[in-house]
Parts: structure tokens; sequence; C-alpha cells
């Protein structure tokens, strides 16, 4: 089996014995699987059309049984040629019974092919024969053949039998191993022809249904029509939508009374969510989307859906986003410390949980504003509803207006397909977290107070009013009144937040804490440490500017660089100054902390040493030294 064959794929219908051995013989030689026939011009279309049935794409054939096969509508039929040397050969045999011979050429090309060899056959007549004009038409021309003195004829199978009723001898052509090889080699370069094309075929027709069954599934009318307004395919809900739809007819049929539509698709012309009355479908949300073809315009794509089936689908999405897991985790609880100051906070605060009013949180960065946010959240009636938190100054502009109020298809470049909730909507029923609102746009500003005055949102790029009953928590770390002078913050918009006002406590103003929080950190990260007095000093007597979150950071910082879970002075000073700017580069020959290390280590100088990071020497050093010292 050669490579580029495939079974019974082509055949051979040969005219002649001659050619038919020559044929098995070289396709014997190249390992190739063909199917071999031979059969006389008669007898060749029935044999074809059998061969086609089962699967036979490629044909070959020669002289006037493949000018008819070339007939036969579906097949592709290659010739095998004559060649200057089967002409010749079929002569020499010839001329061993007689020099008075005649080819009978049944083709032009036989005959083109016969003219060149004239030179080389002395006394040839080369006679022009039509076979498909019949058998009397045969017997009659054949017929001169003794006026002329013809003692043998060269020809095909199928003449054969009329030769020879005359009394001639019969020669059949030869077979040259060229031709045979030419026609097998053009035969497979045609099948490969034919697989590309068949693949080529099957990827457009699986492409045609894949787009198809998406067209079906998607849950909106899509028509696509051509370049004059008439509809060219369109899928399953467009059938549901409009049962009058039809292929091949005109669009303003469909829609009779909105021409701009029609002339929209016709010209390239894109259009967004335009409102139609059908008298079935009721009200439909329209857009069109042109289609290109070399900068020509070549029809458009339209889709659609009911109003009534939109406003349906956002109150169901709403519903499904709200149950995804916008809530709170922190309660009153999760807020350490027992400062006066954090106490009083906490305290306030669990009576604005009790109220629904807005609330503004001021405090520093780091303080915990979040965690209060949560908290009274968790505390009120809205705790079974979404909490939603959005910080302003964490997206450009024009990213949080569509955030804070959501968007419509088309709304702007980049919009998603199916449009988006804003928070105010996502947090229908529950809570909405501003913070860092001091940093929203004016733009923003003013489109928050008409939230907050009226309590309906209106997504960008729609009409249409969304009620919203949300609960508003603000937070900010700078000064809103004085932005107010300055006339960076509406004031309008202050006065609407500045209800209920919580003040939470910076760290360095709590210090008490520390303690409480320092172990409560290390034990969330699986540390179990202890601190020196003069480590915890360290701690208590830094400024904090980065507050709760700064010393959390710095408790993980000693935790993991710390052995055997002691904190050090040193390890303090090099957690919250860095390891090249600590304020003391001295060792720690601190009594506490090697006191520390041998209880922790049961006494074992060289583990004591160890958990403190000093090499055995320095250790046993340094306790001689403590110990001279404090004897």
């Amino acid at each position: 089996m050669g490579e580029n064959s495939r079974h019974a794929e082509f055949a051979v219908i040969s005219p002649s014995s001659t050619l038919t051995l020559k044929f098995r013989e070289i396709l014997e030689k190249r390992g190739l699987d063909c199917i071999v026939i031979q059969a006389s011009q008669m007898d060749a279309p029935e044999v074809v059309s059998r061969l086609k049935d089962n699967g036979v794409k490629i044909f070959i054939s020669r002289g006037n049984t493949a000018k008819i096969l070339k007939k036969i509508v579906g097949i592709t039929v290659i010739e095998a040629r004559h060649t200057f040397f089967d002409c010749y050969y079929s002569y020499k045999n010839a001329r061993k019974i007689s020099d008075r011979i005649a080819f009978l050429a049944t083709s032009i090309g036989y005959k083109d092919i016969l003219d060149k060899c004239c030179p080389f056959m002395p006394g040839v007549v080369i006679f022009p024969l039509e076979p498909e004009n019949g058998e009397a038409y045969i017997k009659t021309e054949l017929g001169k053949l003794h006026d002329m003195g013809i003692e043998v004829a060269i020809g095909g199978l199928s003449l054969k039998p009329f030769v020879e009723a005359m009394g001639i001898r019969y020669v059949m052509t030869e077979a040259d191993d060229d031709e045979v090889n030419d026609a097998i080699d053009e035969a497979l370069y045609q099948l490969s022809i034919e697989h590309e094309r068949e693949k080529r075929s099957e990827e457009l027709e699986k492409r045609y249904v894949t787009i198809q069954t998406i067209m079906d599934s998607v849950s909106e009318c899509i028509i696509r029509v051509d370049e004059h307004g008439i509809i060219t395919d369109f899928n399953d809900y467009a059938v549901n939508l409009l049962p009058r739809i039809r292929k091949n007819l005109e669009l303003s049929t469909i829609f009779p009374n909105c021409s701009s539509i029609v002339t929209a698709c016709m010209e390239g012309k894109h259009v967004n969510d335009e409102v139609v009355e059908d008298k079935e479908a009721g009200y439909l949300i329209l857009s069109v989307n042109p289609v290109s073809l070399d900068y020509k315009t070549a029809g458009a794509v339209i889709t659609m859906q009911r109003q009534q089936e939109i406003q349906n689908r956002d109150e169901k999405i709403r519903k499904r986003l709200l149950a995804r897991g916008y809530s709170a985790v922190f309660t009153f609880p999760s807020i350490l410390g027992q400062s006066t100051l954090i106490s009083d906070a906490k305290r306030i605060a669990k009576r604005y949980a009790e109220v629904d009013s807005t609330v503004l949180l001021s405090g520093e960065t780091g303080t915990g504003k979040e965690m209060f946010a949560q908290s009274i959240h968790n505390a009120s009636s809205r705790r079974n509803s979404p909490f939603v938190a959005i910080n302003c100054a964490s997206l450009p502009s024009s990213i949080l207006e569509s955030e804070l109020f959501g968007y419509v298809k088309g709304a702007f470049t980049g919009a998603k397909d199916e449009g988006k909730p804003g928070i105010f909507e996502l947090a229908h029923n529950g809570t909405i977290f501003l913070d860092e609102i001091s940093e929203a746009s004016p733009d923003i500003q003013m489109r928050l107070l008409r939230v907050i005055q009226e309590r309906q949102v209106v997504r960008l790029g729609d009409d249409r009013v969304i009620n919203v009953d949300v609960r508003i928590i603000a937070a900010t770390n700078k000064n809103l009144k004085m932005l107010v002078q300055e006339g960076k913050f509406r004031a309008d918009l202050f006065y609407r937040i500045c209800v209920l006002v919580l003040v939470i406590p910076s760290l360095s103003e709590r210090r008490e804490d520390i303690p409480i929080l320092v172990d409560a950190f290390a034990k969330r990260f699986g540390q179990d440490i202890t601190m020196t007095d003069a480590a915890m000093d360290i701690l208590k007597g830094y400024s904090w500017p980065g507050n709760v979150r700064e010393l959390l950071n710095v408790v993980e910082r000693m935790a993991v660089t710390c052995e055997g879970g002691i904190i050090t002075e040193e390890i303090a000073e090099k957690a919250l100054y860095g390891f090249l700017h600590s304020r003391s580069n001295r060792p720690s020959s601190d009594k506490e902390a090697i006191q520390l290390a041998l209880k922790a280590a049961d006494g074992n100088k060289a583990e004591a040493a160890r958990m403190l990071g000093m090499s055995k020497t320095t250790f046993w050093r340094r306790l001689q030294e403590i110990e001279g010292k404090y004897s």
C-alpha cells in the first residue's frame, strides 16, 4: 500500500489488454492499491457508475474511452496519454505481420502524437475514427480499410471485434512505462487535492454547524441580512420571537414601521439598543452591527430581545450576585483592645448599629475603619443582606463611576456585552462601604449625592431608573470639613454623609493595647512568642504611623526572624527600623533574653545559643559577663 494511495479511491478503466497488464505491473511495483478493470468503451460508463457508488473518486483511462467517461458528471478522469514509444512499439509488432498498417485514431490527442511519429513509421496510415457515433458508423468507416489495402490495424479493445470480422489482423496498442507512471502520479495528485477539498469542506461544515449552534444557544434573537436588506440567516430564538420570519424575505416586511433599521443595515450603520414595537412580540430592544468585507458593506447582524425579558433577567442576575458572598466577616469582638479610647469607639459604634442612618468613620490609615464598618453592619438589622465595599482612591474616576453605578451594553468602549450591575445594586437591602470617600472626583461626588438623596441609580448608557435600599457607611483619613472649606469636597455631600460620626483612635493613642494585639497577631501566624520587657518597650515607644496594620506586619516579621519564639530588643529594633538601619547595631547583651532562652531550653546552653542566633562561644562569653556583672 503506497503512502499516498487510498483503497478504492482511484481506478483504471483499461481499453486494451496490454494497458491492463502494464498498469497492474507498475501498480504492484509501486505498492499501490488500485482497482484495474478492462472494459470496452460501451461497458465503461456502467463500470464507472458502479465504482463511483463504492467511493471511487478518480478514474484513469485512455483514448475514446477516456473521452466518453469525461462526460459523466461528478468524477475526475485522468487520461493515460499515448507516447511516441507506445506508438512505435505497436508499429514494430504490426510490421511482423505486414507493412500495410493503419492506426485507428479514436481521439484528437492520439492523432496528434501519431502525426508526430509518422516520420519514424514509413507507410503507416492514420485512420481517424469516432466510435461514439455508433456501430453502423464504425462498420461503414472500417470498411474503407479494405479499399485502402490495409492488412493490419492498431487500436483499442472495443474496435478489435469489428476489425477482425472484416478479416483484417489486429494489434492492440502498446503501453509505455512513462505513460502509465504519469497517469498514476496525476491520479494521486488529484486525490490529494480531493482530500484537501473534502477536509476544507468538512471544516467549513463544522464551522457552520458550530456557528449555528452558538446562534441557537444564545438567549436573544439574531438575524443576518445582506447588503440589500434580505434575510439570509436567523436563529431559533428569532423564530420564537417572530414566527413570520423566513429566509430570502425582505427585512422591511418584518419591520414595516422601522425604515431607519432597514436603512442602517443596508448602509453599514451601527444602532445600539433601539426600542421598537412589534404587534406580536411587544417592545423589543434592538441593535444593528454592520458586516464589512474589504471595506465594503456586506450586510448586518441584528440582535434583539423583549424588553420585559431583559428586565426579568436583570432582576435574576442581581439576586444571584447578591448571594455570591458580599458579606461582612468582622464583628465587634474582632476589634481587639481594652483601652478607654477603643472601648468608647466600640460602644458608640454599637449604638450606631441600632439605627439606619449614614455613618462617617474618621481615622488614620490602618486604624481599622473597615473592621468597624463590617461590625456595624453585622450588628444591624441588615446583617443578612450584602455588605459591599469599594475604595474610592483605588480606581480612576471613569472606572469608579462604572463600578459604583454599573453600565449597559455598549455604554463605552470595552464594556461587557451583557452589561454590569454597580455596587449600589449589589448592596440592595444591605450596606455599602465607601472607603476614602475624600478621593472621589467632583462628578462622582455629585452622583453619590443624588443616590443618597433619592435612593435611585441609573446605569451608564441607560435611562432606566433602578430603586435601591442601602445603608451608607463612608470612611476618610482626611479632614473633610477642611476639604470643604478649600473647595475640594462638596459641602452638600459632606452634610449628607456626616450624620453619625465616629472617630477611630490611632495606635499611638492607645499604646496600652499593643501587648494584646501582639499576642493575637502572633497566634494568627501560628507562633507562640515571648517578648522581653525591653522589646515591648521598643514597640510601645514607636510612633506607629501605619497604626494597627503596621503593627500586624511588624509582628509577622518578628515571628519569622526570631529563634525559639523569643523576641529580643534587637529583633524588635530590626523589625521596626530594618536590618540595615536599626537604631543600635550593638549585639544584644540583654540579661533577660539570655535567661529566657536558658529557661526555654531547660538549661541547655547550646540550644539557648541557637535560639538566640549566637555561636556557642559568644553565648558562653556573654553568660560569663552577665554572671560576673550581677554576682
